[in-house]
């Protein structure tokens, strides 16, 4: 039954691809799409591969143990469906299903912080797939790495519509064959969850100004809001602040481009500094709490890509002036030396590619730049994101995945300030000289 379920999905996402227009690209040809869907299903083979090597590995890879949680809560929706959803919903849960909890690894960790990922949402929303699909891990899968695939469409054809691509090809294949976006973003993942949250936000939101199916926009970018913040409710308050400068931009675009963004970050960095004077505690003792239980489990699976962890106090001048290196830390680490397993050496050389790309900035500079307010708020929301995983995970093995939905948006950026024309007839001219000898 599992292994049908599979296929009658795969083929269900097959017919869609082929049928639905939604699905092409403006500029893309039909086939490069296909190519780039079929990477994304061979990375979703080789993740599950790779964490699928040995028993500890299984028990301790993400991309197992939530399901492995959801199994155990889905296995009471027919036996005390009451109990099960009044899990689901945080009511009082009964003896029964608390002891069910005490045997889950992730359902225990404390989620009343906008740092802590809600481990219970996410297995709740597992077990509910799992309900439907009959606990066929392979058709959740399949779901998931298509959910991603909607999230990552979305936020092209929203990069498309804002900035006039002449040739948009080398973005695609930048974005769509990027293997560590492609990878962490074709299992089981938080990282997919997000990345198709963040591309409904923008898809629906740049398409809510128009007057085509506006009430049906608005709340799916609300959704999309809750699903992001359900997940990692910092990643959603950083889509929050840079969505809202990008909509000031767009309805007062008089002032400096840079304004909102430095006024709304600034506000919502004091609010954080702050915060606990209106919270139990305080946004930084939280960053900073975040950081000695990721070391501390770090130590306990004796993870080998832990690095030199960022002292810092929890006040404003501390955490600003640790920030650009958390940041550094997280784009550009590991560095090749330092990477040990698969996945570390292929970030690895994808950190040494963004550095080589930063040259090409400085060497390359486009003439002029489209759409600064869109280039202000890639820089803002992954500036933000980045900064917060550098302060709170000196583990170079989490820290490559949870900056996925960061990345998307530095590789625009970046991609945005390198004049290609000229690089390619730089190259051009050096390959002419070389055979002319």
């Amino acid at each position: 039954m599992s292994y049908l379920i599979s296929l009658i999905i795969l083929v269900g996402i097959f017919y869609l691809l082929w049928k639905h227009s939604w699905f092409s690209l403006a500029g893309i040809p039909q086939k490069w799409i296909w190519i780039a869907f079929g990477f994304k299903l061979i990375m979703a083979i080789v993740l599950i591969v790779y964490y699928s090597k040995d028993s500890q590995t299984i028990e301790n890879a993400d991309i197992f143990r939530f399901y492995q949680d959801a199994e155990k809560l889905s296995s009471f929706a027919t036996e005390s469906p009451k109990e099960y959803l009044n899990t689901l919903m945080g009511i009082n849960q009964l003896s029964e299903i608390q002891l069910v909890q005490l045997n889950m690894n992730n359902w225990a960790i404390s989620e009343d912080s906008m740092l802590q990922p809600n481990s219970r949402f996410f297995i709740g929303l597992l077990s509910v797939l799992q309900i439907i699909t009959f606990k066929s891990y392979y058709a959740i899968a399949l779901l998931f790495l298509f959910a991603s695939w909607i999230g990552m469409l979305s936020i092209f054809k929203f990069l498309q519509r804002k900035v006039e691509l002449n040739k948009p090809f080398p973005l695609f294949v930048l974005l769509f064959f990027f293997p560590s976006i492609a990878f962490w973003t074709s299992g089981i993942l938080k990282e997919t969850v997000l990345v198709f949250g963040i591309g409904t936000v923008l898809y629906h939101l740049d398409l809510a100004f128009k007057p085509s199916k506006i009430f049906l926009r608005i709340p799916l970018i609300l959704l999309a809001f809750y699903l992001i913040f359900a997940v990692k409710a910092f990643i959603a308050v950083a889509l929050l602040v840079a969505v809202t400068a990008y909509l000031w931009n767009h309805f007062l675009p008089k002032q400096r481009q840079i304004i909102p963004y430095f006024m709304l970050f600034f506000v919502a960095f004091s609010l954080a500094s702050e915060s606990d004077k209106y919270l139990n505690k305080g946004v930084f003792d939280m960053l900073i709490e975040k950081q000695e239980a990721i070391i501390q489990q770090a130590q306990q699976q004796n993870a080998g890509s832990l690095i030199n962890p960022i002292y810092y106090e929890p006040n404003a001048i501390s955490v600003a002036s640790n920030a650009p290196i958390a940041a550094v830390n997280v784009l550009f680490r590991p560095a090749l030396w330092e990477a040990k397993g698969f996945d570390m050496k292929i970030a690895a050389i994808e950190n040494l590619g963004i550095f080589i790309m930063l040259l090409l900035v400085v060497i390359f500079p486009a003439p002029k730049t489209q759409n600064k307010n869109l280039i202000w708020f890639s820089l803002a929301f992954a500036f933000s994101v980045l900064v917060i995983i550098g302060l709170t995970t000196p583990v170079t093995g989490a820290s490559i995945r949870y900056r996925v939905p960061a990345l998307i948006f530095i590789l625009f950026a970046i991609y945005q300030f390198i004049d290609f024309e000229t690089l390619k007839n730089h190259f051009s001219k050096i390959i002419k000289g070389k055979y002319s000898k």
